[in-house]
């Protein structure tokens, strides 16, 4: 079994390096140069990659942790040499994708609209009952009851009565809106 080849044999078959004629641009920085750290949060922490995606590849079989420490180089290769995630972007049938999302976009707006909607024959019992009994029923109620007790008494008091009456007829009405309210979300 022969043994994996070492940064100095691999350097060697390297061809030497060249530096820009012109002297402009910046120094060409070769993957044997490139740093090894003692952890992967210590390689996470100087290079700015997330530790998530070095978690990822450490368990989709790359192999840039050897002997407790993390080659950057050897991450870097095997990052850009993949070529995708999952799928192969190729095979992807982007039509199919769009019409899906399309029709997922239209169902959500639908149960949205379907919780605003309530149905008229709901709101027509609700109204009839509303205004027949609750509104027009304290209306007879009081039409009935105010002239005997009102009787005799002074302006005041007679507006202190109306006002109370108002009162108690907005929190009847009131009430039976919340119940309402409380029982559209149960039929």
């Amino acid at each position: 079994m022969s043994r994996p080849p070492t940064r100095e044999s691999l350097a060697e078959k390297l061809p030497p390096r060249t530096f820009n004629p012109k002297g402009s641009g910046r120094k060409r920085v070769y993957a044997l140069d490139l740093p090894l750290y003692d952890s992967m949060g210590a390689m996470s922490g100087a290079t700015g990659i997330p530790m998530a995606a070095l978690k990822h590849a450490k368990n989709n079989g790359c192999t840039f942790i050897r002997h407790g420490r993390s080659d950057l180089g050897e991450f870097l290769r095997w990052f850009f040499a993949r070529t995708g995630e999952d799928e192969n972007e190729s095979s992807i049938n982007w039509a199919d994708r769009d019409k899906r999302a399309s029709a997922l976009i239209k169902e959500v707006i639908l149960e949205q609209k379907r919780e605003q909607l309530i149905e008229f024959k709901t709101v027509e019992t609700f109204l009839n009952n509303l205004v027949s009994v609750g509104f027009f029923g304290e209306l007879d109620r009081l039409a009935n009851e105010f002239p005997s007790s009102l009787k005799g008494r002074t302006e005041i008091s007679i507006n202190e009565e109306c006002m109370k009456q108002t009162n108690n007829i907005k929190i009847a009405l009131k009430s039976q809106l919340e119940n309402w309210i409380k029982a559209k979300g149960k039929n």
